[in-house]
């Protein structure tokens, strides 16, 4: 097992302000600058509220080596082992499998997807005890981190939920079994012989796809309206319910997700008035009184796609390069999975976009690049106005 780390305080006093958990809680943490071929990672992380469930700091350990091993392949785009803390030879693999995954994709990007720090906070919020030698912890994550491509930018995720699994062995503890909600883990689809997802060559030929169109000649929009999208009050409403939800309008995290609804919420804050007319329909107004378009995915990329007359003008098939904030970004593995919204534009050194920021939730993340989701499917929705 590895020991703790002792912290740096330089590296506390930022990162930790900057990860926006600030109660006086009990806290387990460690915090160390680590050298790799791309640029030097400030990195930390902690586990809160341990000590409300009597959780040691040798049952906190391996859950804090395991992150710094994960955040480290990520960061630093080459895969860091960590095969003892786990019980199983299997489980280390999987874990190993995910993460080469994720590399592989965040090395195909545009942009230069290592980290620069990173800082990570888990919360504890419950404790199963299947025996004196055998407990179940459910564990919430709230992280900042900065990719070398954005480096004056903070990435922000909130509420990341992870379960551990973890058994004793003599005077330790290793993990025994661990998931998350956490976009690479919950979609990978594992291939053991490989030890990488089964998707992955597909996943690499998406992003080659989607490169494919930089450059291209922005063609002019096909369509009219009468009022223009209002992408200031968009960027402020998305801004301010990241985190947080609106209590004006029902939530949906555990019910397949809030993404869409989130989506939905920004472009009504944009001006973009609920549709109640015709064939395709678009609105809210309770749990029970709505249109799906509001809350799912697929039924929303129908309404932008066959939407005439009253309501909103969309480009569902817009070039992908073409975004501006505020335009809706769908995602996928295979399908369509996940809406987020563009927050920012990231552009190379000839002033071309090369990929977007973007906000979400259900996965809670602020300025998080596009092609560092695991998604690499990706449909832009380009959002044009409105007719009366």
């Amino acid at each position: 097992m590895k020991k703790r780390m002792l912290c740096l305080l330089l590296a506390l006093s930022f990162l930790c302000t900057a990860c926006g958990k600030t109660e006086d809680t009990p806290a387990l943490s460690d915090a160390q600058a680590v050298l790799t071929d791309a640029v030097p990672l400030l990195s930390g992380g902690e586990v809160r509220n341990a000590e409300a469930f009597d959780l040691t700091e040798e049952m906190v350990a391996p859950i804090l080596t395991l992150m710094h091993a994960y955040y480290r392949s990520i960061g630093t785009l080459k895969l860091q082992p960590c095969r003892e803390i786990f019980t199983t030879r299997a489980e280390s693999k999987w874990h190993s499998a995910v993460w080469r995954s994720l590399i592989e994709i965040r090395k195909a990007s545009l942009i230069d997807l290592h980290l620069n720090s990173y800082y990570f906070t888990l919360t504890v919020e419950d404790v199963v005890r299947h025996s004196e030698d055998y407990v179940e912890l459910t564990v919430s994550e709230d992280a900042v981190y900065r990719f070398a491509a954005t480096a004056d930018i903070d990435t922000e995720q909130y509420d990341v939920l992870h379960t551990f699994l973890l058994q004793r062995s003599g005077d330790i503890w290793l993990i025994d079994g661990h998931n998350s909600d956490d976009n690479p883990y919950y979609n990978f689809d594992y291939d053991r012989f490989a030890g990488r997802d089964s998707r992955l060559n597909d996943f690499l030929q998406n992003i080659a796809a989607r490169q494919a169109q930089q450059g291209a000649a922005d063609s002019a929009a096909t369509r009219t309206w009468d009022h223009d999208y209002d992408r200031d009050s968009a960027y402020q409403y998305m801004q301010t319910y990241i985190q947080q939800r609106n209590d004006t309008w029902a939530a949906y995290d555990t019910e397949g997700g809030n993404c869409q609804n989130f989506g939905s919420q920004v472009l009504f804050a944009g001006g973009i008035p609920m549709d109640a007319e015709g064939d395709a329909q678009w609105y809210w107004h309770d749990r029970v009184y709505l249109d799906l378009s509001w809350i799912n995915v697929g039924y929303f990329m129908d309404y932008a796609q066959n939407n005439s007359g009253f309501g909103l003008v969309a480009e569902a098939d817009a070039g992908y390069y073409t975004g501006q904030v505020g335009d809706i970004l769908i995602l996928g593995a295979e399908g369509m999975n996940h809406t987020t919204v563009i927050t920012g534009l990231i552009t190379d050194e000839d002033g071309k976009t090369a990929d977007y920021l973007l906000c979400s939730n259900t996965s809670n993340y602020r300025n998080f690049p596009a092609s560092a989701y695991y998604y690499t499917k990706h449909w832009l929705v380009r959002i044009l106005g409105w007719n009366e």
